[in-house]
């Protein structure tokens, strides 16, 4: 039991790394099942978006991977800089990987000019999407960090100047 502790902490230490981690699970996962019980069954085709885009695969992982990292994040971090690092390696890792799972898929039919024009698309269809889903995140979590001081100033400061300034006049 310790040792998931231990696991826990160095994955919370490391919020960045892991949440690149949850992005290309996420988006690897969903992706190559829908992709799988599309090429052997025919059904679901509707769930891969258009032929080339992986639009909700993207945006689980996305959003999966900046929850992690911006909740995790250590006081030195700033929310912006780590959501933009993880969007930026983690879409192209997934669209990596989802080109991969196609390239297998049909190895008979992809030629490298195919291959890397998905892969380009991809790239940039996923890098969209995960910065809109960073500034909207990160929007959240910074308005809930505000609301937090605010009310941390007001229990510290029971008493006003004007207060302080009554025991003076006296």
């Amino acid at each position: 039991m310790n040792n998931i502790s231990l696991n826990s902490d160095y994955a919370k230490e490391n919020n960045l790394k892991f949440g690149i981690v949850v992005f290309v699970s996420l988006t690897f996962f969903i992706y190559s099942t829908i992709r799988l019980i599309y090429y052997f069954f025919g059904i679901l085709g509707f769930l891969l978006g258009l032929y080339a885009f992986v639009d909700y695969q993207f945006l689980i992982g996305a959003i999966g991977g900046v929850i992690y990292t911006t909740k995790y994040r250590k006081e030195e971090q700033s929310i912006t800089k780590i959501n933009v690092i993880t969007v930026v390696i983690g879409g192209l890792i997934s669209a990596l990987s989802t080109t991969l799972v196609d390239a297998i898929l049909y190895i008979k039919t992809i030629t490298v000019e195919f291959f890397f024009y998905y892969f380009l698309e991809r790239s940039i269809y996923g890098l969209v999407i995960g910065l809109v889903v960073a500034m909207i995140i990160g929007a959240r979590f910074m308005h809930k960090e505000l609301k937090e001081e605010e009310k941390k100033e007001k229990k510290e400061e029971p008493y006003g100047d004007e207060f302080f300034e009554d025991l003076i006049d006296k």
